[in-house]
């Protein structure tokens, strides 16, 4: 009796097991999807100051030091 008590145990942890790893995949998928918006939207703002500083329109120095410090 034990052993079959034992063995769904290791059945149940086993789907336990699975469901933790699918939890972490989606999330980690998540936090890269995350990631490559943040980069497009960075880059997007960098293109849009250029264009701002072309057309003769100032940007605020807080601004430049933010470019400055995401280049280093």
């Amino acid at each position: 009796m034990q052993l079959v008590d034992l063995e769904k145990q290791a059945v149940s942890l086993k789907e336990q097991l699975g469901a933790s790893e699918e939890k972490r995949k989606d999330v980690e998928k998540e936090q890269e999807d995350l990631l490559v918006l943040l980069d497009e939207v960075t880059s997007k703002r960098r293109k849009d100051k250029a264009r701002l500083r072309e057309a003769g329109l100032e940007v605020s120095d807080d601004e430049i030091e933010e470019d400055d410090e995401d280049e280093e």
